[in-house]
């Protein structure tokens, strides 16, 4: 082969190999921006963006509900985005978590959120639990197991106990975990604004934190309240 033609070769070569780290490099990015919520499917129609469950939203306050699970990184990731916006609601506007239980795993988190809950104790629990099982690889096996790592977190541990596999808690564990399977949800982080619009998460979770704004708006205008 002649000496110029070998370096068109290497030349066309050495072209191929930085087109190709330039489109990984591309792929690792847009994964990133999707994996924080920046980028999204696109969509602007109300088809698009959230589905109408055909119910009457109910009354102020118009109730925000993010469901979550512990156990979920995606969640975990969505947390520090959603306590800034939460943050923003105007009045007549009330957001919630709801924890759901789809496997033994999360229904123990589930209780676990709400005897926290009823205690005043997330606050100091809340990011703990989240960085321990995802950050620290930690496994909750048992009630007494979340007990033994929040006592003296705002909790004592028996106090916990006491709590978590009460009547009450089990009552709300299981209603909350009832709508989300009525609202015909699949995953979480989910959203639901007024018990009638689920939020479609696939565009993104800013873009869905604006559509929940947009929809909250939309209802305080409508309310005879105003």
């Amino acid at each position: 082969m002649a000496r110029s033609q070998k370096a068109r070769v290497n030349r066309l070569r050495t072209t191929i190999i930085a087109s190709g780290g330039a489109v990984i490099v591309a792929v690792i990015v847009v994964g990133i921006l999707y994996s924080t919520g920046w980028l999204g499917n696109g969509g602007s129609n109300a088809e698009n963006q959230y589905r109408n469950l055909g119910r009457k939203p109910g009354t102020q306050p118009i109730e925000v509900v993010e469901y979550f699970s512990y156990a979920c990184i995606h969640c975990k990731n969505f947390d520090p985005v959603i306590e800034d916006w939460k943050t923003t609601l105007p009045a007549g506007v009330k957001f919630r978590r709801a924890h759901v239980g789809f496997s033994n795993e999360t229904a123990l988190l589930a209780r676990a959120y709400y005897a926290l809950e009823h205690h005043g104790a997330l606050d100091r629990n809340h990011t703990r639990l989240f960085r321990a099982i995802h950050d620290r690889g930690r496994r909750f096996p048992s009630v007494e197991s979340v007990a033994d790592y929040v006592d003296g977190f705002g909790i004592e541990r028996d106090a916990f106990l006491n709590t978590v596999n009460g009547r009450r808690i089990s009552e709300i564990a299981l209603a909350d975990d009832r709508r989300w399977r009525e609202y015909g949800l699949t995953g979480v982080p989910a959203l639901v604004v007024a018990g009638n619009y689920v939020v479609n998460m696939n565009l993104g979770r800013v873009r869905a934190l604006e559509i929940v704004d947009s929809l909250v708006l939309e209802l305080l205008a409508k309310s005879p309240n105003r």
